[in-house]
């Protein structure tokens, strides 16, 4: 389990940022666990990566970063602040670094046509 979702594990993991003063989270993947403890917390900024082995198929389709899209994203954008989708993470130049840009493009222009960028 990556350290960076551990903390994540409970509900009251909102209120502990808060405590703490921390209003800006990034979660390495979209963390079903993670993205339902934060709905309504929406003054807790939330950037969300893309698992490393699912850029190479999104790279693929713009319908395959829609289907990504659908299912990892839209369903929390009512009550959680989603403010950033990273792509990829020190992945220029290697072996996957090809596939960033291909999924930028997609995933802006499906963030324009949903005028959400």
């Amino acid at each position: 389990m990556p350290f960076d979702n551990v903390i994540f594990r409970t509900s009251m993991t909102p209120f502990f940022y808060k405590s703490l003063g921390i209003t800006k989270i990034r979660i390495s993947d979209p963390n079903t666990e993670v993205l339902n403890a934060l709905r309504g917390h929406r003054d807790i900024q939330v950037i969300v990566g893309v698992k490393d082995q699912d850029r190479a198929a999104l790279a693929e389709s713009e319908d395959a970063v829609k289907n990504w899209f659908s299912t990892n994203i839209e369903p929390y954008l009512a009550d959680v602040n989603i403010t950033v989708i990273t792509i990829g993470n020190e992945v220029i130049p290697g072996p996957i670094g090809p596939h960033v840009f291909p999924v930028v493009q997609s995933l802006t222009s499906l963030l324009k046509s949903r005028n959400l960028l």
